[in-house]
């Protein structure tokens, strides 16, 4: 990579935090205060580990808790550590990005634009904001940054041949799990990014990662009760006609709360709109000129 292109890219990373530097002095919100309440009574695994609450989140608990340890109930370092998240996230997004374009025959010049252009979307998306100013989404970039870090260990080992970095990988897919349940199908964008990259029985490769799935519901299940804190989201799997109809609302939804409230009123909103809208037009007219391939 070029002198100019490592510029560009830690310029990108900067412009990222700027765009969310006005919420760091910001205090907590809504459910921030019960989790520290939790964590209070409860202890390090106090928050998302125990009933009333449905959620299994025992390395996320254990997280805030030392959060609450170091700085108790001052906002700042925990909205700085958040925005850190932030950047990791997009410099691992980058990477992929690069990782793959390469992998698909691509140019490094053009490689390295796609990452770039990757990692200008995922830092202005007004649809982060929660994850990044809200301390109690969190675990959304921690399970995040698990899960492209373990692709990118998967291709690692793969490449090298080294197991080591498969077991690194797994370790990443575990964290992220017990972070947040969102990684709940990992295993399945595991097999098919081994099939991507060519590795030999992937299908194989993938058990460890359904053991450590099941392992989870069943640690899940003792713990909380259940499976997952909404039940009507399981509800819907039982209606496939209604998942596609689900799936177009909640994209017609996320920009809403920005649209309504925040574009135009909010700045921190508005610069992110602004980015987006930025970002939008320059890959149009990248692709007229040929320059994305």
């Amino acid at each position: 990579m070029s002198r100019s292109h490592r510029a560009l890219f830690v310029g990108m990373l900067v412009l990222g935090a700027l765009l969310y530097a006005p919420h760091i002095p910001a205090p907590f919100v809504a459910d921030d205060h019960f989790i520290f309440w939790r964590l209070r009574e409860g202890g390090a695994f106090g928050f998302a580990t125990h009933p009333p609450t449905g959620f299994y989140r025992p390395l996320i608990s254990l997280y805030y808790y030392l959060d609450y340890s170091l700085w108790g109930i001052q906002p700042f370092w925990s909205h700085l550590i958040d925005v850190g998240w932030h950047l990791l996230c997009a410099w691992l997004v980058a990477l992929f990005c690069l990782c793959w374009q390469l992998d698909s025959g691509v140019s490094r010049e053009r490689a390295v634009r796609a990452a770039l252009l990757a990692m200008a979307f995922f830092l202005a998306l007004p649809a982060h904001g929660e994850a990044v100013a809200w301390f109690a989404a969190r675990a959304d970039m921690v399970a995040t940054a698990a899960a492209i870090g373990c692709l990118l260990l998967l291709r690692v080992g793969v490449r090298r041949g080294h197991r080591v970095y498969g077991w690194l990988a797994l370790l990443c897919f575990a964290g992220g799990l017990f972070a947040k349940e969102s990684l709940l199908t990992f295993p399945l964008s595991v097999w098919l990014w081994l099939r991507w990259l060519g590795a030999s029985w992937a299908g194989w490769r993938t058990l460890p990662y359904w053991g450590i799935l099941c392992l989870f519901w069943w640690l899940r299940s003792q713990a909380v009760g259940g499976l997952g804190a909404y039940p009507a989201a399981w509800e819907t799997l039982r209606q496939p006609r209604q998942i596609g109809m689900h799936l177009i609302v909640y994209l017609l939804q996320l920009p809403m709360p920005t649209i309504l409230f925040g574009l135009g009123r909010d700045v921190l909103d508005t610069l992110l709109w602004l980015g987006w809208a930025l970002g939008a037009i320059w890959v149009g007219r990248a692709l007229r000129e040929g320059i994305v391939a």
